[in-house]
């Protein structure tokens, strides 16, 4: 299956095309330079491929190829048992305003009550002010990349000098990512793939929750 999404706007050099997947490279001042890389990486997950192609004053073509299944497969669902409840304080750090209020609408639905940050040093700052005061977190959901900031790894590092019994949660959009691969040997007790769904949050969090 292909979809293309085309616009008419200003295009993009021949010499930089070459790197418009590459984590990190943007020509705008305000970019994170991840979302294209984001989504090649879940094109990849689903095992996709995603094609560019532009011209200077023309515009630009972006090109999805997905396998076509033949067999039609039972929708996903949002519901799941669960066996513990769902409660407590949770602290969710993104750099991303999106993901953080995605995340946040879940979490809330779950049960939970939650804080937002927007770096990891501001993550940390919330969560030494929430502990002195008594108001200890019961999880925490991190980010791994931060452009020029603090990363999820520092962050969950710092959390548990201050905190020892504190769990965390690594959310990536980078399958590939080593601390993905093994998240515990980074201090985190699980990890999730973004995008996510509810059904997979709520999964993770229960094996977190289980396992203390």
């Amino acid at each position: 299956v292909q979809i293309s999404v085309a616009d008419e706007g200003m295009g993009i050099p021949e010499s930089l095309l070459s790197q418009v997947f590459d984590p990190f490279f943007t020509t705008r001042g305000s970019g994170s330079g991840l979302g294209l890389a984001t989504a090649h990486s879940i094109m990849r997950r689903h095992e996709g491929a995603i094609t560019l192609e532009s011209r200077i004053g023309k515009g630009t073509t972006v090109r999805l190829f997905l396998p076509a299944g033949r067999v039609a497969t039972a929708p996903l669902s949002d519901s799941m048992p669960q066996r513990i409840k769902m409660e407590g304080r949770v602290l969710v750090m993104d750099d991303e305003e999106m993901m953080r209020n995605v995340a946040q609408g879940l979490l809330e639905l779950l049960g939970f009550d939650v804080v937002c940050a927007g770096d990891g040093e501001q993550a940390i700052a919330v969560f030494k002010e929430q502990l002195n005061a008594g108001n200890r977190f019961d999880l925490v959901l991190l980010d791994l990349t931060v452009p020029g900031g603090v990363g999820g790894d520092q962050a969950m590092s710092e959390m548990l000098k201050l905190d020892s019994r504190i769990s965390g949660i690594v959310a990536s959009g980078y399958a590939d990512s080593a601390i993905l691969s093994n998240p515990e040997a980074y201090g985190f007790s699980g990890k999730i793939e973004k995008p996510f769904r509810k059904a997979e949050l709520a999964r993770v969090i229960q094996t977190v929750l289980e396992s203390r």
